[in-house]
């Protein structure tokens, strides 16, 4: 590869990786934005301090109400009532263990 392909090669991969930050950014900012409005600020400011493992979980919360996701299990279960989800009263793993 000559030298002009590896510059213009080099800079797009620069643009797309700064691409990349800014929208990871952005949808971090976006998570902790609807998690304030949705749960209020205790859970925002653990979303904030605990970034990849709240987006992914609200992902999976928002999905699994939506009917996207189809997973099972009771440690989810458990995760999704700490958070106050009122369908997972409704589950069959949790419905022996509710007072």
């Amino acid at each position: 590869m000559n030298r002009k392909r590896q510059v213009v090669f080099s800079s797009v991969l620069g643009v797309f990786y700064i691409g990349l930050i800014l929208g990871g950014f952005g949808l971090h900012f976006w998570t902790v934005k609807m998690i304030y409005h949705l749960q209020g600020r205790g859970l925002a400011i653990v979303a904030f301090m605990f970034p990849v493992g709240a987006e992914v979980f609200w992902a999976l919360r928002e999905w699994r109400l939506l009917g996207f996701v189809n997973l099972k299990g009771k440690f989810l279960d458990l995760l999704l009532r700490l958070a106050g989800d009122s369908w997972a009263y409704l589950t069959p793993s949790l419905q022996r263990k509710i007072p």
